[in-house]
């Protein structure tokens, strides 16, 4: 800088002199980062491509005019996978993550900073950049995995869930779950990709025929697809889950000794959800011995009389127990029926109240008038047909007593049927049965 400096005298004389002024800059003040240690904000996948960003540091500097320079210090495996501009502090990745044999998850280093001045100033920093790896694969965890459904399972309501685990932290944990076509059932199933919740969503698995399947199942992690584990669930079909069922479950039948053998006697009714085809079964007999005496249609139900019951005269009242089970796969046996069968029994023949009866009466006896009532009576009851007596008119071969007199079969009474005038005959002898 030059100074020009004029003073003025009276005598009109002048005296100038120049001041040469000289200004020195001089580098007062180093740069400072504005953080003693920058860290990524979230952890950078170990598939960040080359050049993309990592993290930013930043410094300033008081000094005015001082171009600031950055730079990574050194340091070997570690910063030969980042590169940071100079001008501007970014730093960037440099080399594949992937590349890294020892697989590090964080990788720390110092930065450097300096002002270009002279002489030269600077500071350090440090930084910290965090790496998600996928050091796990995922696993199927409970196995092995089995279920038992019905063939009617409603569809596309959860009958399983599929469940596995990843120690990698996120995002590489999120999981998607798929069908193993290679080990596939049939079309019948269906997974949730992201819950592992299985169903059935083809209604075809109502008619199908088989009780077992195998499903495949495949997780893996979304970011490393390669990364995987399988595993299968075997699924059971109960193709018959309703067994059968009587109803009513009680059954009494009054017949008599004499009930012909092969003849229907008592319908059994059994019905079954699952629509199948049943067969009765007599399982039991109180007392014993039923068995022998009675039969079941194992495809009707009907229960008939299959020997002559008068071939076990002691027993008076049986009572059947009877099974019903279904032809499905796996067959189910439904409740019992029981049958109560009381035979009635001629156990007593009648007797008359009097052995012999005697009346007189003359010739001219009115026609179809009451001569006398014999009695009878049956010590099998008169609410059994064996305890109904009846009766009927013999006389001696050759009286020709039927001529004279008729007998009420009902109620024993004997009447004249003709006159018996004109006959020789002093008396008659009537034999009623």
């Amino acid at each position: 800088v030059e100074v020009q400096a004029t003073r003025n005298f009276p005598q009109g004389r002048q005296t100038i002199k120049n001041i040469l002024v000289v200004t020195i800059t001089r580098n007062v003040n180093a740069p400072q980062f504005t953080a003693n240690q920058y860290t990524t904000t979230t952890a950078i996948s170990e598939k960040l491509g080359l050049g993309e960003p990592v993290v930013k540091v930043s410094a300033t500097d008081a000094d005015i005019g001082d171009v600031l320079t950055y730079s990574i210090v050194p340091s070997t495996g570690v910063t030969d996978y980042f590169y940071m501009v100079p001008s501007t502090g970014q730093i960037t990745l440099g080399k594949l993550l992937t590349t890294d044999a020892g697989k590090a998850t964080s990788y720390s280093f110092n930065v450097n900073v300096t002002d270009n001045s002279n002489p030269e100033k600077f500071d350090i920093s440090s930084v910290i950049v965090t790496v998600t790896r996928n050091l796990q694969s995922p696993v199927f965890t409970n196995t092995p995995y089995t279920q038992t459904i019905n063939y009617n399972q409603a569809i596309n309501v959860p009958m399983f869930t599929a469940t596995a685990l990843d120690g990698d932290i996120a995002p590489t944990s999120s999981l998607k779950f798929e069908v193993d076509y290679y080990s596939a059932a049939p079309g019948f199933f269906t997974v949730n990709p992201t819950s592992g919740v299985i169903t059935v969503y083809n209604a075809g698995l109502q008619t199908a025929i088989e009780q077992t399947y195998t499903l495949g199942l495949i997780v893996y992690d979304m970011e490393y697809p390669e990364d995987q584990d399988k595993t299968n669930l075997t699924i059971t079909v109960n193709r018959n889950p309703a067994p059968p069922a009587f109803a009513p479950t009680s059954y009494t039948r009054v017949i008599n000794e004499s009930y012909p053998v092969g003849v229907s006697l008592v319908q059994l009714t059994a019905t079954d959800a699952d629509n199948h085809e049943l067969e009765y079964t007599i399982t039991g007999s109180n007392p014993p011995g039923g068995i022998n005496y009675f039969g079941v249609n194992q495809y009707s139900g009907v229960i008939y009389v299959s020997k002559p019951l008068t071939e076990v005269p002691n027993v008076d009242q049986y009572q059947l127990t009877v099974s019903v089970k279904d032809r499905g796969t796996p067959s189910q046996t439904g409740n019992n029926a029981f049958v109560t069968i009381t035979i009635t029994r001629n156990k007593s023949p009648p007797s008359f109240a009097i052995a012999s009866y005697e009346k007189t009466i003359s010739e001219n006896f009115t026609v179809g008038g009451s001569v006398e009532r014999v009695a009878a009576t049956d010590s099998d009851g008169t609410s059994t047909p064996y305890g109904q007596v009846t009766y009927q008119l013999v006389g001696d071969s050759d009286s020709n007593i039927e001529q004279y007199f008729s007998l009420n079969v009902d109620n024993g009474e004997v009447r004249s049927r003709q006159p018996l005038t004109g006959e020789n005959v002093p008396y008659y002898q009537v034999w009623c049965f």
